[in-house]
Order: C-alpha cells, then sequence, then structure tokens
C-alpha cells in the first residue's frame, strides 16, 4: 500500500491489594507511525475512559494527507 499507518496501543493495569479491596489502575500508551512508500499523518488518542474500570477505553485513530 502507498499510504499506510502502524498504531500501537499498550494498556499496563496495577492491581494493589487494599484494607478493603483491591485497587486497579492503568496507564495507556499510544503510538502512530506512517509506514507505507508516501506519507501520511498518523494520530492517535484515548479519548474517553474511566479509571474505576480499567479496561474500558476508547481510542480515536486518524490518518490524513500531510498538506
Amino acid at each position: 500500500m502507498e499510504r499506510e499507518c502502524t498504531f500501537t496501543l499498550a494498556l499496563k493495569v496495577y492491581q494493589s491489594f487494599g484494607v478493603i479491596s483491591p485497587t486497579v489502575r492503568a496507564t495507556r500508551a499510544l503510538d502512530a507511525k506512517s509506514t507505507g512508500v508516501k506519507r501520511v499523518t498518523c494520530y492517535a488518542d484515548v479519548v474517553e475512559y474511566d479509571d474505576s474500570a480499567p479496561f474500558d477505553f476508547s481510542v480515536q485513530y486518524i490518518m490524513t494527507e500531510p498538506d
């Protein structure tokens, strides 16, 4: 393909054991790279998440032609 993006998502979830109940927290890392023959602008962002439910999140991926 001439224009192509590679999107990478990393989700790390940490659990700690509290006195009353366990605590879960997450970190999310995104990367977007142009990997095709012709350059494009690649963008990735976490647009919605809930820290109380670390696996519940939405990611927006955008690929546009450069100006």
